[in-house]
């Protein structure tokens, strides 16, 4: 509708390879660097590998409270892994939940099927938040021929 305002907070880039996600994620980040923000940038096969386990309590704290903290956070090419984790979703919706009630922007870029993740209430909350892109995934680059 023309006139209508949207009140754009946090952003959801879905896309597949080669569809320029983590090119802007990387420019946004930038950018709010160069204004002296705070930005934590994750990649989210490093955040599953971290928030996996019982034995990374400390490190799950530091997340819970980097997500609270920092002025944007970017969590690049979330995908769903086939298989049961619940401390994951645990700690998943700890930090989703710590993000929301900061009131600060996010941005995620995912794969299809990133809607399957169990992150329960505080991941799904903060995927609806967001604003989501649809973007053009265009065929991979080919060699050139010798």
């Amino acid at each position: 509708n023309r006139g209508t305002t949207i009140n754009l907070v946090s952003l959801l880039l879905l896309g597949g390879q080669w569809s320029g996600k983590s090119l802007i994620c990387s420019v946004v980040a930038q950018e709010a660097v160069r204004k002296k923000l705070s930005v934590g940038y994750y990649d989210y096969a490093d955040l599953y590998a971290d928030l996996s386990g019982f034995d990374n309590r400390e490190k799950q704290s530091d997340y819970a409270e980097e997500f609270t903290q920092k002025d944007l956070l970017i969590i690049d090419g979330v995908t769903h892994y086939d298989m049961r984790n619940p401390s994951f979703s645990i700690q998943l919706d700890r930090i989703g939940r710590a993000r929301i009630k900061s009131g600060k922007p996010i941005i995620i870029s995912a794969y299809d099927g990133y809607e399957k993740i169990d992150g329960r209430p505080g991941w799904s909350s903060l995927i609806s938040s967001c604003f989501k892109i649809t973007l053009p995934t265009p065929l991979a680059p080919q060699p050139y021929a010798s």
